[in-house]
């Protein structure tokens, strides 16, 4: 239902480095996914699931139709943390500007599809 809702926030902080932080809410990046796909190998445990959510190591289980897990990976790892995460993410950047959410946000792959029944912008 929700993307890699990605986060970036950077706060100054005087004379000292300012704090960074730039991560997917996802357990992986979907760039890290792309390399293993490159390189035909197989994801660690708990990056993606089938899709019909059992667990598997195929680094092109996006191709089909499978998904990248939140952080977390899984339930018994703490993902629901992880999805809730990335749906604040979701609300406040895009149900809130009257942007594309959830399952209605065009893929970022280009070889998943595009998503159907599009909600009507008022």
């Amino acid at each position: 239902m929700v993307g890699t809702n990605p986060i970036a926030v950077a706060i100054p902080a005087g004379k000292e480095p300012a704090f960074v932080a730039d991560f997917a809410t996802t357990t992986a990046a979907n760039g890290k996914l792309e390399i293993l796909q490159r390189k035909n190998l197989e994801t660690p445990n708990g990056w993606v699931q089938t899709k019909e959510g059992a667990v598997t190591n195929n680094a092109h289980a996006l191709k089909e139709g499978g998904a990248l897990l939140p952080l977390g990976s899984d339930k018994e790892h703490g993902s629901h943390k992880g999805y809730c995460l990335g749906a604040v993410v979701d609300i406040f950047s895009a149900v809130l500007s009257g942007a594309n959410y959830g399952p209605w946000v065009p893929p970022f792959p280009a070889y998943v599809p595009m998503p159907e029944n599009m909600p009507a912008k008022g």
